[in-house]
């Protein structure tokens, strides 16, 4: 997905996995996630998800997965989604300057907010290597 398309990718994205979390039975109101990894000739692998309470069988294009185990980095950004361009730099500035490396594997989750943008809370991960 190109950056000027990320909205539309979302969108797309939300709009499957949510006819599929409508027909199985995966608990309350779902968290938001995304998945991504850096991005490479200006475009970026994204893979808008929730988070499920049990497993379930590939529907269509929207199929079950994990995110990995390991030791992660976290960021929490609380404001406006405009702010993810300075976040993910500010989280990968504090990993270099303590000498983390980090595997490539990135995700964020997305809080609930009544007063959205002003109080919106974003956690940003990154799996440390």
């Amino acid at each position: 997905c190109s950056f000027k398309d990320l909205p539309a990718c979302h969108q797309a994205a939300r709009e499957k996995i949510n006819a599929v979390i409508k027909s199985l039975d995966c608990g309350a109101e779902p968290v938001w996630v995304t998945v991504s990894k850096p991005p490479v000739e200006g475009k970026i692998y994204i893979g808008p998800s929730v988070f499920v309470s049990k497993p379930f069988e590939q529907m269509g294009s929207v199929e079950c997965s994990e995110i990995p185990a390991g030791r992660a980095i976290r960021y929490v950004l609380k404001g406006s989604f405009e702010q993810l361009s300075t976040a993910w730099p500010a989280l990968v500035a504090w990993a270099e300057k303590n000498q983390l490396k980090t595997k490539g594997f990135n995700w964020e989750v997305y809080g609930r907010s009544e007063n959205y943008p002003v109080d919106q809370e974003t956690v940003l991960y990154s799996l440390l290597a």
